[in-house]
Formats: C-alpha cells, structure tokens, sequence
C-alpha cells in the first residue's frame, strides 16, 4: 500500500490525472464492500494512447475474485448457518491485495482505522451512493439459472446481500457517521 501511494502521489503520468487517485480510494471501498481481494497494481492504473501520447484513467476490470466466488453453495451454507463463521468470512478475514509493513490489509479494518485521508474521502464520495433497497432487487433479478445452467443460487443470493448488508450497516455507516 506504502508503495501504491508513493507511486500515486509521485509518478509523473499519474500525476498529470489528479482524479486517478481518487479513483483507486473509490475502488479500494467498492472492492471492500464487494470482498473483490484481487484488486492489485496490474489491474488499475492508465491507458496510454500510443498514437496521440494521451492518458486516461483505464476502465474498471478483474472483478473475478468478488462475491466469494471460489466459495461452494455448500460452504456458504454454513456460513449463512452460523452468525460466528458470517462475522468470521464476511469481517475477520477480508483481505486486499495490498500490504502495509509486510502484512496483508484487511480492507475494512484499514478503512475503520480513518488513518488515510484520502480513503475517508471515498467512502465520503462512495457510501451515501450505495442502495441497498436496488441492490436487493438487482439480486433478486438474476435468475437461478439459464438455459439450465445455473447463475446465481439462492445460497449465493443470500450470503452476497447479507454480507452487503453488514458491512454497510457495521462498517461504512460507523466510520461515515463519524466522518461526518
């Protein structure tokens, strides 16, 4: 993380896109809400037009590692069966992709921490954004299954909405109310 924020704040290209570093505290918070634990330096940053020298901020992607997805409809069972194993996957082990003083940072403790200004900024930006109502229906909406094949299960349903739900309510609301 040290290094992400040495090179955001000192890196003569980035430099030249103010709103960039604003761009990865935005993702840093949605890929916290949405436990994607792979965001890391080779999946953000600038796209360079090689004809016209021009600079832009790259399009969000590589958001495969959301949502538990290597996590069977079985294990997310017992999760949803166990409030301990929910608090356990959904808060005491969330980790990023990023590091700091060589461990691996759990992104809601580093946002409950409130020690980097431009995090608290984002989940200022971020966090009056987020609908819970319309993410329930977004859910909702998804089918179990198409063509036969399946989509989204009702396990997956449950656990990605509640695991939403807390965060919102038990991390990002906390830290926005004192923010503000």
């Amino acid at each position: 993380m040290d290094e992400t924020i040495i090179v955001m704040n000192n890196n003569k290209y980035f430099l030249t896109i103010p709103s960039l570093k604003e761009r990865f505290w935005d993702m840093f918070i949605v890929d916290a809400f949405i436990s994607n634990n792979d965001r890391n330096d080779n999946n953000w940053g600038l796209i360079l037009n090689h004809d016209t020298m021009n600079l832009r901020i790259s399009p969000i992607y590589d958001n495969g590692a959301a949502f538990y997805s290597k996590s069977s409809d079985e294990r997310i069972a017992s999760i949803l069966e166990n409030d301990f194993k929910m608090k356990q996957v959904i808060y005491d082990s969330s980790v990023s992709a990023f590091s700091k003083d060589g461990k691996i940072i759990n992104p809601l403790k580093f946002i409950e921490s409130m020690n980097n200004k431009d995090c608290n900024a984002a989940l200022l930006r971020i966090f009056p954004k987020i609908d819970l109502v319309k993410i329930k229906e977004l859910f909702d909406s998804i089918p179990l299954e198409y063509n036969k094949l399946p989509v989204l299960s009702k396990e997956q349903r449950k656990l990605y909405y509640e695991s939403l739900v807390y965060k919102y309510e038990k991390v990002f609301k906390v830290i926005y109310n004192k923010l503000t």
